[in-house]
């Protein structure tokens, strides 16, 4: 889902975990932008955040949203979302979830991108990455955008973390990430739900 907005955000919104009986809600809110994102040999190539989940959180990942804004320099910016478990320093191990192409529209202003995960099961103390990269679609047309962050009442769980990976995917788990920015998140709200449990076959009616 995409939904324009446009203009200066200029309200403060606080990071913030809500909880109700079936779900739960992370809202990073927006105070602050980072640049420069997208297909470019000099800017970074990936943008990602780092979270864990604390004991008695939901751990069904059903969605994420961010958001983005083009400079349409002369290209729109081209790039999937990702998730893998982190190590500290780089993802580690197998996509846990790898979406399609994904494109901004040159649209005044940022875009709103939902992606839906499909209640993707996480374990309480585990580091995770989810992060968007242009570098699986570079095409010789450069475009980039910047990314909404939050800079205020920082997420206590991770933080913003980026890679100068060109178009070479294999460096984002081999070589480490850029983690100077310890006090800004990606700007970000993730939807969880309760794990579904399936019982075990002696348990089974």
């Amino acid at each position: 889902m995409k939904k324009r907005m446009t203009g200066v955000f200029a309200t403060l919104l606080l990071a913030a975990s809500v909880s109700s009986a079936d779900a739960t809600s992370i809202n990073t809110g927006i105070s602050t932008s980072i640049s420069a994102f997208g297909e470019t040999y000099s800017g970074a190539s990936t943008y990602g955040q780092t979270f864990s989940l604390n004991p008695g959180d939901d751990t069904s990942l059903d969605s994420v949203s961010f958001y983005l804004n083009d400079y349409v320099n002369p290209d729109y910016v081209d790039f999937a979302f990702y998730l893998y478990e982190w190590d500290g320093t780089k993802i580690t191990g197998n996509s846990l979830f790898t979406s399609g192409m994904m494109s901004t529209t040159g649209q005044s202003g940022y875009e709103t991108f939902t992606v839906n995960t499909g209640g993707v099961n996480l374990s309480t103390g585990t580091d995770y990455a989810f992060f968007v990269s242009a570098t699986n679609f570079f095409d010789g047309s450069y475009g980039t955008g910047f990314m909404c962050g939050n800079a205020y009442n920082h997420y206590a769980n991770g933080q913003f973390v980026f890679m100068f990976s060109g178009n070479d995917f294999s460096m984002l788990s081999t070589t480490g990430w850029e983690l100077m920015f310890t006090d800004i998140d990606l700007a970000f709200e993730m939807q969880l739900s309760s794990s579904s449990q399936v019982p075990e076959p002696s348990t089974l009616l």
